[in-house]
């Protein structure tokens, strides 16, 4: 008997421990820098080695960088060294004593190391966001094992990463939601045309940190364009011709100038600059529109604070000449506002339950891996080897579980993005139906349901965006899985049928699509959802579509989510020029189906 095997698995017992915990508490940690230096210090520990070494990519620049307190301060191209490499290549690099020798190069040492194994951070979509060297292994080179490990470190840190850059793009949303509120609660408050124009321009200076902002409006008797508002020019009237300078090819144009140094700028008109003695370096300039669309003068801001203007002040600053827009068009400005206001002010509160929602999520995938923890320090996994795998199963589950919240996540950004982009082409729906199908195969036989196909039989192309419609058939097929218990059925079907078959058969919450109505004469792919599950209730399918809503929104829920998926389903259909129809009928199930031209 090996003499060494107690005391051998003593140490894989300690290893796995002090693993395990360095997981924890990367999952529980709220600060970049702390996780990444938490990452670079724990890692040697875990592999048994001298250092740690850990450097991030800055995309925009093709480098890889590092800094206290998670690295040295080093910058170098991706592709350069080692770490470069493999943060081109994606890959795994183990190298040994043998192995390391020039020409190979190790960023900000200066001799070689007689160990080193690198392995890139990968987000979900697998994009290297970095990549984490372990150097000197005390004990001969790293091994598969040590692969693996560090892999999985990585892999948790980069999921961790991504979760801190979602949460600061909602941040960033939730507070351009705020400015937008603080403006509507001031055109609510004013009715003047002139003191409303102050008011936004007045703001916009103040928002985008700029020195000065300018409403031109178009004197379309006179040909020319003049200054309504001109903040910080003491009220001075500007009249330009109506294709003279910044303001004038806007409004010719209809594109938004964004210039980082005017007097470079050849269209940059230095009239204005001359008669008031300022000094203009920045300019941001867009068209303003009435609500038919038609260009009724532009807005313009100058002098960036600290810097020069970007797409997020671009945005902001459409927000705005689109208010002044209305303004001038709309008698009925108060009642239009008013109603922004609210919807603003709802979309506020919703986000806000939804950051909630989602931060209740990501912490209960901790609960079971320091459960496992705690089991595995007190030998109640019984022999090592089987603990182990059994431990890192559960970290396996957890992970994925955090996985499906950040798709959830990613998922409220994509919407907020607005109306979606297809990109259509033809598509076989009978390909596409199955695919799908056998992607939910696996699931629907663990869970002891029927999963039944019924496809017409050469059916003909339809003219979709496959990606997005693959996601709407993903998203109910994962609704009807959750919803349907086990011994149940899920049916997903596909049929041809003639425009003239589509009537509204005045069931509750069946609606029929806009684009049907208009083209009865054609041929429709109706594609078909359909379970045995629980059902909706009748009062609760007119809402069932708007993002974040649940049937039962209680703490103590029995079905997890985030109320998003058929609102993404309903935005996709919609974005095809369809609408989804939904039947259901509590305790018996629910059906949803749609329709694409052929």
């Amino acid at each position: 008997m090996d003499a060494k095997g107690p005391f051998r698995a003593e140490e894989s017992r300690s290893r796995l421990s002090a693993f395990l915990e360095v997981l924890r508490a990367m999952m529980a940690e709220t600060e970049l820098d702390r996780l990444l230096g938490l990452l670079a210090r724990e890692a040697p520990e875990v592999l048994e080695a001298e250092e740690s070494r850990l450097f991030l990519v800055e995309r925009e620049k093709g480098e890889l960088y590092s800094q206290p307190p998670w690295g040295p301060e080093v910058r170098f191209p991706i592709g350069q060294g080692i770490a470069g490499q493999v943060a081109a290549s994606g890959q795994i690099l183990n190298l040994a004593e043998g192995d390391l020798r020039p020409p190979l190069e190790v960023e900000g040492l200066e001799s070689l190391p007689k160990t080193l194994l690198s392995v890139p951070l990968k987000d979900r979509r697998g994009e290297v966001l970095g990549v984490l060297q372990v150097l000197e292994k005390r004990e001969g080179p790293f091994s598969r094992e040590d692969e693996r490990l560090l892999s999985i470190l990585a892999s948790q840190a980069a999921i961790v990463m991504e979760n801190f850059q979602l949460d600061r793009s909602l941040r960033a949303s939730l507070e351009r939601v705020s400015k937008l509120l603080a403006v509507s609660r001031a055109i609510n408050a004013e009715m003047d045309l002139d003191s409303l124009l102050a008011i936004i321009a007045e703001s916009a200076s103040a928002l985008l940190r700029a020195d000065r902002s300018t409403i031109f409006l178009i004197d379309r008797t006179r040909g020319e364009l003049w200054s309504r508002i001109a903040l910080g020019l003491d009220s001075q009237e500007i009249r330009l011709k109506m294709d003279q300078g910044i303001a004038g090819e806007v409004v010719s144009s209809g594109r938004t100038i964004n210039i980082q140094d005017a007097y470079r700028d050849p269209r940059f008109n230095r009239e204005v600059d001359q008669r008031t003695g300022y000094r203009t370096q920045t300019i941001l300039c867009m068209p303003m529109r009435n609500k038919r669309g038609e260009i009724i003068g532009a807005f313009q801001v100058l002098n960036k604070k600290g810097g020069t203007f970007t797409k997020e002040d671009e945005g902001l600053l459409d927000a705005f000449s689109s208010q002044a827009g209305i303004a001038l068009e709309n008698a009925q400005l108060f009642e239009e506002v008013k109603k922004a206001y609210a919807e603003l002010k709802e979309l506020d509160q919703m986000k806000s339950n939804f950051l909630a929602a989602i931060s209740h999520e990501l912490r209960t995938p901790l609960t079971p891996i320091m459960g496992y923890v705690e089991t595995m320090l007190s030998g109640g996994m019984g022999p090592l080897s089987l603990g182990q795998q059994r431990g890192l199963e559960v970290v396996t589950k957890c992970v994925e579980r955090l996985k499906v919240l950040i798709e959830d996540l990613l998922t409220f950004v994509h919407m907020e993005r607005g109306a979606i982009d297809l990109q259509r082409q033809g598509v076989d729906p009978s390909r596409l139906i199955r695919k799908w199908a056998e992607v939910f195969s696996v699931r629907a036989r663990e869970k002891g349901l029927d999963l039944k196909l019924e496809i017409h039989p050469d059916l003909p192309e339809v003219w979709a965006d496959e990606k997005e419609l693959g996601k709407a058939l993903s998203l109910l097929l994962d609704n009807a899985l959750k919803f349907t218990p086990t011994g149940g059925q899920v049916r997903l079907a596909a049929h041809l049928v003639h425009g003239s078959q589509l009537t509204v058969d005045g069931k509750e919450g069946l609606r029929e699509p806009s684009t049907v109505n208009r083209e009865l004469h054609r041929d429709f792919v109706e594609i078909l959802v359909q379970d045995t599950g629980i059902g909706i209730p009748a009062t609760e399918l007119p809402r069932i579509f708007d993002r974040f809503y649940q049937v039962d929104s209680s703490p103590t829920r029995k079905f997890g989510g985030t109320g998003l998926g058929l609102a993404l389903v309903k935005q996709i259909i919609e974005a095809h020029g369809s609408q989804v129809f939904v039947e259901s009928e509590e305790g018996k199930g629910t059906t949803f189906r749609f329709y694409l031209p052929v």
